[in-house]
């Protein structure tokens, strides 16, 4: 049996999205729930990773002075991005 084709990294066409599909299920063993599980479960992984990245973002954008982000960050007085 030949190697399966890896699916697209991002599906942005029908064909791509059908790639993935079928990618999801069959390392699923062919259990659509478990893949719909699997898919739930990353979803929240990627959501948690994107609160903690914008926090960051949000830390280190605090910690830069205005000169040195040449004005790039609009600040109000009390210095937080509007």
């Amino acid at each position: 049996m030949p190697a399966a084709a890896e699916p697209p990294r991002y599906a942005r066409t029908a064909v791509d999205i059908e790639v993935a599909v079928d990618h999801t299920i069959r390392a699923c063993d062919g259990d659509a729930r478990a893949a719909v599980r699997a898919l739930i479960v990353a979803i929240g992984l990627h959501e948690d990773m994107i609160e903690t990245l914008q926090r960051e973002l949000a830390e280190a954008t605090a910690a830069l002075s205005q000169g040195f982000t040449r004005g790039r960050f609009h600040r109000n007085r009390d210095g937080h991005e509007e």
